[in-house]
């Protein structure tokens, strides 16, 4: 593994389909997905995403041990779930997909739309814009009305093509940017119908990886990015701290 994309719910559909997709689209590269021991079956919700990152440590963690030549991860999840806390835990790059989106989205339009799941996605979305500093440029949040779990059919990528089609309209955005995880695979599709660059959170993120790579970039593990302090740890999630500082325990 040289690439690993996290995949921080517990449904194995979903990794499967994003092996799928990115082997086909980027075959040269050495990539694996991995799905989080613990947690929900998806993540559409605050509560969602706090359950989903003891799991999503767990695997980073992992994938750095038990594969030296791990160059960096993706959160492969919309909502960036605990991306702070994996970057104290990695000492390889980690990369969020909304992150990578929104960088992407910036750099080949002015204005940019969001078409994610669930309604209830929304405000999680419009607060990661306001965070990494895009709010200028979103011309607006919309959510499709479809669960994540039910994203995988014919109908559901027709439905999100047609709103997609009266939502650029709307807010006179130049790129559109797909919500979840789960709409990786309609990217070339729905780019192909619409006419306007559609961006893949999770292929982006995969490119930016390979680009620090070739730069020779490595995270700066200093202030709040440095390894979390060791000590001890009580609970489920004990052998998390356990992992990370078992060289200078021994």
């Amino acid at each position: 593994m040289n690439w690993h994309i996290a995949n921080p719910n517990t449904g194995q559909a979903m990794s499967d389909l994003l092996v799928t997709t990115l082997t086909h689209r980027f075959p040269a590269l050495d990539i694996e997905v991995t799905t989080s021991p613990c947690g929900p079956a998806s993540l559409e919700g605050h509560a969602d995403e706090a359950l989903a990152v003891p799991g999503l440590l767990t695997r980073i963690i992992e994938a750095e041990h038990h594969h030296p030549g791990c160059r960096g991860h993706v959160i492969a999840c919309f909502g960036d779930p605990g991306i702070a806390a994996a970057r104290e835990v990695a000492r390889r790059p980690v990369i969020g997909m909304a992150e990578a989106a929104m960088a992407s989205a910036r750099l080949i339009g002015e204005r940019f739309s969001i078409i994610t799941t669930l309604a209830r996605t929304v405000p999680l979305a419009r607060r990661l814009v306001r965070e990494y500093g895009h709010a200028q440029h979103c011309g607006g949040i919309h959510a499709s009305g479809i669960n994540v779990l039910d994203l995988d059919s014919d109908s559901a990528f027709q439905r999100v093509l047609e709103d997609s089609e009266q939502l650029l309209s709307a807010d006179q955005s130049d790129v559109l940017i797909l919500g979840c995880a789960g709409m990786a695979p309609w990217a070339p599709g729905l780019q192909e119908r619409l006419g306007r660059p559609v961006v893949d959170g999770v292929s982006a993120g995969l490119q930016l990886l390979v680009h620090l790579d070739q730069l020779d970039l490595s995270p700066a593990k200093q202030h709040d990015r440095a390894l979390p302090i060791d000590k001890p740890v009580i609970g489920p999630h004990s052998h998390l701290y356990a992992r990370l500082h078992e060289d200078t325990r021994s």
